[in-house]
């Protein structure tokens, strides 16, 4: 996830993001947030609604989930 980049002044700006688990490859884990971000700023893409609810307070239906599971993650791909 990433929060919507803060402007000082017209020539800059600034990107935040939050560090995967221990287990990923930093390799990766960076070439995936920059070709999203490419891909957002490409098609021009709105970001959505900033997330400002606390996670674990939630009803299991309130928010998206990510797939459980390969098959599931494949079908949400090609939906």
């Amino acid at each position: 996830m990433m929060p919507p980049a803060r402007r000082r002044s017209a020539g800059s700006a600034r990107i935040e993001h939050r560090l995967p688990a221990v287990d990923c490859n930093p390799y990766l884990a960076l070439s995936a947030i920059l070709a999203g971000g490419l891909i957002g700023m490409e098609e021009e893409l709105e970001p959505p609604a900033p997330f400002t609810e606390m996670a674990w307070g939630l009803e299991p239906d309130a928010a998206p989930r990510i797939p459980d599971s390969i098959t599931t993650a494949a079908d949400a791909l090609e939906a």
